[in-house]
């Protein structure tokens, strides 16, 4: 049986961006031998309700947190997605600190996107981590002779 593989990454911001990178982890824990739970698209789907409301956030983090004791007990572990500057995003604090201290689990595997092009590479999914990568949006170039003068 596959290990149990919680993905816990940042959600707000760039949304679309941080689903894609989740689930890209997610594809390369599949890729790695394990069994991969992403709860991103689901909560980007509206599946555990408006993330931008409250009560609806405390319950889909709650749920989360329900998962992680899952993932726990059969014996699988976190993988944490830290933003680019090497910060935990609030809920993948929350998600970390219940992992370790509630669930007395082993340190969670810390690391940035930056972090992770080798493993991609070595699983043949270079492209994909280089497509998320680059900024989401890239202003277009200006056209040939343009200039600012000030």
């Amino acid at each position: 049986m596959k290990p149990l593989v919680y993905v816990a990454a940042p959600l707000a911001g760039d949304v679309e961006r941080n689903v894609r990178r989740a689930a890209a982890l997610a594809r390369l824990v599949v890729e790695e031998h394990g069994n991969p739970i992403c709860v991103h698209p689901a909560v980007a789907a509206g599946v555990y309700g408006d993330d931008h409301n409250a009560e609806h956030r405390r319950r889909g983090l709650s749920l989360d947190l329900e998962l992680l004791v899952h993932v726990h007990n059969a014996g699988g572990q976190l993988v944490a997605l830290l933003r680019d500057d090497g910060s935990a995003s609030p809920g993948t604090a929350v998600e970390m600190e219940f992992w370790v201290h509630r669930l007395g689990g082993a340190s969670p595997e810390l690391v940035t996107w930056s972090d992770l092009a080798e493993r991609f590479a070595a699983v043949g999914l270079a492209g994909l981590h280089a497509a998320l990568t680059t900024p989401t949006y890239l202003p277009p170039a200006p056209p040939a002779g343009w200039e600012v003068s000030l």
